[in-house]
């Protein structure tokens, strides 16, 4: 009953998910949000053409991926799905459904699908002191119902329509007994029973320990139990791993590491392909679990179930098998009105009237050198003339009129003379010095 329940929600998501329309799913909104937002948080517009290309080589990277999935079928539809898919496109092998944990699936290389077994539910955490116990064969448990219901195939060991089992089972006196149901299958019996046979006590023994597989208490506390886990569960492939989901499962939200993993795999995948037109993928600023996790609060109506994950995603009439995992692009990164990209190659040609014959624009000529550096040889042109003019100097001398007598002073002139190369060495340092201050001083 629990797993033809599930495979009713299975039915019904997928169907209202891609029913023979492009009708967008709510794993593509959500992807291509994911991407949008992260595109806009870098700080580019939604008119750029790169944004569009990014979210068209994306989807065309689920697309590809998707035509050598692995289908999955539930009632009639049969198809990749986006667990597929993921895989496919080199998500990881581990899976995680919801963020609970209950489910976590491993893809193994040859198309089967197994499911780690549970802790045991007899388990317990550590730090007690020994408490009384009891044994029912090899199992230890704090209660003579818990080690009975462990021990075999439990007290739910044979159903109430099973006709040949063996359960073991609590007793009014407080005994732990073994079960055998039978039923005659052949002989002058055939066809009747079930019948039951009480093999008896098959004994316990009583205790004080620790819970566990011979574990004692360690400065008078016991360590957490060791109870061996269920055995993991095999599925032969992806379709009865589904089939057997939960039934409560399909309606959980899809884990936020899953979608995490999905756009930036799908990004990576699409900036690395030859001929990518699309922004870059930045491996330092990826597509975050905290980002999903925003998302989902502003989009809860919208926001991917398992369901959605698991479900078979069938191609629109006239689609190819990559069209259910096309990213549509709605500009801002929100779930809003969004629209399928489409490709220009495949649109009719608009008719924009006759050639009007305008050509070719024509650029003109590179100017040389010397015509780039022309205008600065030839600032003000009046000094390009300018010359320092002659000059010549006497030294002055002096006369005296003394006692009727003019007496003329030129000795300096000549002492002056005779040291003239001196003064010219010692009064160009002079000045050369004082240019230099003023040059620094500057």
């Amino acid at each position: 009953m629990r797993k033809f329940s599930m495979m009713v929600v299975l039915l019904v998501a997928c169907s209202l998910s891609f029913a023979q329309v492009a009708a967008v799913s709510r794993m593509q909104q959500a992807i291509s949000s994911l991407i949008q937002k992260k595109m806009a948080a870098r700080g580019f517009a939604a008119n750029d053409p790169r944004w569009g290309s990014t979210l068209n080589s994306s989807g065309a990277a689920f697309g590809t991926a998707a035509a050598v999935a692995v289908t999955v079928s539930v009632g009639a539809a049969t198809a990749p799905a986006w667990i597929t898919t993921g895989i496919a496109i080199g998500m990881g092998v581990a899976v995680q459904l919801a963020v609970d944990g209950v489910v976590k699936w491993i893809f193994g290389s040859d198309g089967k699908v197994s499911k780690p077994g549970a802790d045991s539910p007899y388990n317990v955490n550590g730090g007690y002191a020994p408490m009384k116990m009891f044994q029912v064969s090899n199992v230890l448990a704090p209660t003579l119902d818990a080690a009975c219901g462990a021990w075999g195939g439990g007290q739910g060991g044979c159903g109430s329509a099973d006709m040949s089992c063996q359960r073991l089972s609590r007793m009014v006196n407080g005994e732990c007994h073994y079960i055998n149901r039978f039923s005659y299958v052949s002989g002058q019996f055939a066809g009747q029973g079930p019948f039951e046979s009480d093999f008896g006590n098959i004994g316990s023994t009583q205790t004080t320990g620790c819970a566990g597989i011979g574990l004692s208490a360690v400065n008078g506390l016991c360590p957490a139990s060791n109870f061996p886990k269920q055995a993991d569960s095999v599925y032969n492939n992806v379709s009865a791993a589904v089939a057997s989901l939960p039934a409560d499962e399909p309606s959980k939200p899809v884990n936020p590491a899953l979608l995490a993993s999905l756009a930036n795999t799908a990004w990576q995948k699409a900036a690395a392909a030859p001929g990518y037109a699309g922004l870059p993928y930045d491996a330092a600023d990826p597509v975050t679990q905290a980002d999903v996790s925003a998302y989902q609060a502003q989009s809860q109506a919208s926001y991917p179930t398992v369901a959605d994950f698991v479900a078979p995603q069938v191609a629109p009439s006239g689609g190819g098998v990559g069209a259910p995992f096309s990213l549509p692009n709605s500009g801002t990164g929100g779930d809003a009105a969004p629209s399928t990209p489409t490709n220009p190659s495949t649109e009719p040609l608009t008719n924009l009237g006759p050639d009007p014959g305008i050509g070719l624009p024509t650029l003109e000529a590179v100017p040389t050198v010397a015509q780039i550096l022309d205008p600065i040889f030839s600032l003000f042109p009046s000094l390009r003339s300018f010359t320092v003019p002659q000059h010549s100097s006497t030294c002055p001398t002096g006369t005296l009129n003394l006692f009727g007598h003019t007496q003329s002073f030129s000795a300096h002139c000549d002492l002056l003379e005779g040291v003239r190369s001196i003064l010219l060495t010692v009064m160009s340092f002079v000045w050369a010095f004082v240019a230099l201050r003023i040059t620094l001083s500057a």
